[in-house]
């Protein structure tokens, strides 16, 4: 089976772009967690790293 791989490259303005969808995920999941305990949060990180096989 051969693999197919594509090279993307951003422009300025999506790059700008996906820096603030970044930002925002950051305040997302940050205001998700929030709730939880530094252990809690650790464990949430290892459940779902369990689940997606890392």
């Amino acid at each position: 089976m051969r693999i197919r791989r594509n090279l993307v490259r951003l422009a300025a303005r999506g790059r700008e772009r996906l820096d603030l969808v970044h930002a925002r995920l950051a305040v997302a999941q940050d205001e998700l967690v929030a709730p939880l305990s530094v252990e809690e949060r650790a464990g949430l990180v290892a459940a779902l790293q369990k689940i997606l096989g890392r």
